[in-house]
């Protein structure tokens, strides 16, 4: 038997629409020994978790970033070089800790 009545009371076109966060940023265009740890956090920024983002390093030198999904327990450090771009995506991340190796620039944006 059909089931007419699904049939005739679906939509033709259902368009989902998004609501995007605002993205917040930090940015530190003279990362120096004395700015270091830089922990950013983005739960305060945001008032949730960050679950997509990225990490870029614009200066000539070095940094670590590691992330916390608490706001006090980090992974990892992973070393940004000069010019690299760290993107993340489906992960919850509360803050990230950038540390000096040398004296470098960066830009962080979340949402």
């Amino acid at each position: 038997m059909a089931d007419n009545y699904s049939q005739t009371r679906r939509p033709n076109n259902v368009n989902i629409i998004e609501i995007a966060d605002t993205p917040e940023f930090f940015e530190d265009t003279s990362f120096v020994t004395g700015d270091s740890p830089a922990t950013l956090d983005a739960n305060a920024a945001l008032g949730r978790n960050a679950t997509q983002g990225y990490i870029k390093n614009d200066g000539a030198g070095n940094f670590t970033v590691a992330f916390s999904t608490d706001g006090t327990t980090f992974g990892d450090a992973i070393t940004m070089k000069n010019g690299e771009t760290l993107d993340f995506v489906n992960i919850s991340v509360d803050s990230l800790k950038l540390v000096w190796i040398s004296d470098s620039s960066y830009r962080v944006s979340v949402i």
